[in-house]
C-alpha cells in the first residue's frame, strides 16, 4: 500500500492548515517579489477584483480588524483577516492573520494558511519592486525609519532589487535597531549604520523605507536629496501618516490602489485637508509595471510608492502555497511537516 493510501488523501477533505514554517519554505524573496509583481498587472489589466479592505475599528483596545477578499480569474477566490493592534506591553506581535482561499466555483474552502509571514513577505516584495522600477539608476544609500519586523522584509527585498552599499537605521528604540542590525548582517555585506536621528539617516539616502505607526509627519521635505525614492510603508489607517505634506506636494507619487490610499494610506491626511488631491498622483504601481503610465523620468525626481497593501497580493502568494502543497503531496504521496489535515 502506498504512502498516498496509507494517509487516504484521495477521501479526506481538501481543507489544509498551512502553518508560517510552509510559507516560508514556499514562498522567500525572490519568488514572492515574481508573485507580487504578477499580482500588481493582473490587478492593472482587470484579471482580478478586490473591493478596498473594510476595517473593523476597535478604539477602546487601540486596534482594528480588517477584511481583505479578491478573486483571481481562471483561479482561486479568498480573504484575509487580519488585525492591527499596540501590543507593544505584550509579547503578542502587532499584526496577526489568517487567510482563507476557496475554490470560486463552488465555494468550497480549501485551505486556512497563516497570513501573518505571508503579509510581511509580500508587503516588502511589493517595497522591493517599488524601489527597483521607481529609484534612481545607481542609488545604494538604504534609510530606514522604523526597525520593526516589516523594516527587515523591506530591507530584505531591496537588497534583492537594488545594489546597496549601505543601509542606515533609525528608531525610538535602539535595541530594536540593534536587532536589526544584527539581522542584516547575515544578508548584506555593505554597511549597517544606527543613527541617532531621522534627519541624519534620511539625508544622505538614495531610498527611504517608513515603516513606524506615526500619526504626525516624521520626514521634512527639505531633509530629502532630490532624486530620492520613498517607500511609506507605515501609514495603514485613516489619520495615520509619516512625511510632511509639502514633501508630498511636490513628489512624484504612486499608489498601489487610490481608493484605498485615500482613506487609509499616506495620501490619506493631505487629501482629506486638500493639500493634494487625485491629480497629484501619478498613477499605481500596476499601471507602471504593464507599461500603462510613466514611472520616473528623470533622476532628480523625488518618488513616493504609498502602499496599503492589496488583497490580490495575499490572494497570488496563498494560491502559490497552497498549489506547492498539492504539487509535494502528488510527487511525494506525504503531506509536508507542518501541514494539517482539518474536518470539513
Amino acid at each position: 500500500m502506498s504512502e498516498k493510501d496509507k494517509l487516504g488523501l484521495d477521501k479526506l477533505p481538501s481543507l489544509f492548515y498551512i502553518p508560517s514554517s510552509v510559507v516560508h519554505k514556499f514562498l522567500d524573496t525572490p519568488t514572492s517579489i515574481d508573485i507580487v509583481k504578477k499580482a500588481f498587472c493582473d490587478y492593472a489589466i482587470g484579471q482580478s477584483h478586490m473591493p478596498p479592505k473594510m476595517y473593523l475599528d476597535l478604539p477602546q483596545f487601540n486596534g482594528d480588524f480588517r477584511a481583505m477578499p479578491a478573486y483571481i480569474e481562471n483561479g482561486y477566490a479568498g480573504m484575509k483577516w487580519v488585525n492591527s493592534h499596540n501590543n507593544s506591553r505584550s509579547a503578542l506581535p502587532s499584526v496577526m492573520a489568517l487567510f482563507l482561499l476557496n475554490d470560486p466555483k463552488t465555494g468550497q474552502p480549501l485551505a486556512i494558511i497563516e497570513a501573518s509571514s505571508l503579509t510581511n513577505i509580500r508587503t516588502g516584495a511589493s517595497g522591493g519592486l517599488a524601489a527597483a522600477y521607481l529609484s534612481k539608476p545607481g542609488a545604494s544609500r538604504l534609510s530606514l525609519i522604523g526597525a520593526g519586523n516589516q523594516a527587515f522584509f523591506q530591507a530584505k527585498a531591496i537588497i534583492c532589487a537594488s545594489n546597496l552599499t549601505h543601509i542606515s537605521i533609525f528608531d525610538l528604540d535602539v535595541n530594536v535597531a540593534t536587532s536589526l542590525k544584527e539581522k542584516l548582517k547575515f544578508l548584506f555585506s555593505g554597511k549597517v549604520t544606527i543613527e541617532t536621528s531621522i534627519q541624519h539617516s534620511v539625508e544622505s539616502a538614495d531610498i527611504i523605507v517608513t515603516t513606524t505607526p506615526s500619526r504626525s509627519p516624521l520626514i521634512k521635505k527639505e531633509w530629502v536629496m532630490p532624486g530620492t525614492h520613498i517607500n511609506a510603508i507605515g501609514a495603514d489607517a485613516e489619520g495615520k501618516q509619516e512625511l510632511d505634506p509639502e514633501l508630498l506636494r511636490s513628489s512624484i507619487i504612486v499608489v498601489d490602489d487610490f481608493e484605498q490610499a485615500s482613506h487609509s494610506g499616506e495620501i490619506n491626511v493631505p487629501i482629506s485637508n486638500k493639500i493634494i488631491s487625485k491629480s497629484n498622483i501619478r498613477g499605481t504601481l500596476g499601471e507602471i509595471l504593464t507599461n500603462n503610465q510613466q514611472g520616473r523620468i528623470n533622476s532628480s525626481e523625488i518618488t513616493i510608492f504609498d502602499s496599503t497593501g492589496l488583497a490580490v497580493q495575499d490572494l497570488e502568494s496563498a494560491s502559490h502555497v497552497f498549489l506547492e502543497v498539492k504539487k509535494t503531496i502528488e510527487e511525494t504521496g506525504c503531506i509536508p511537516e507542518g501541514v494539517s489535515l482539518l474536518p470539513f
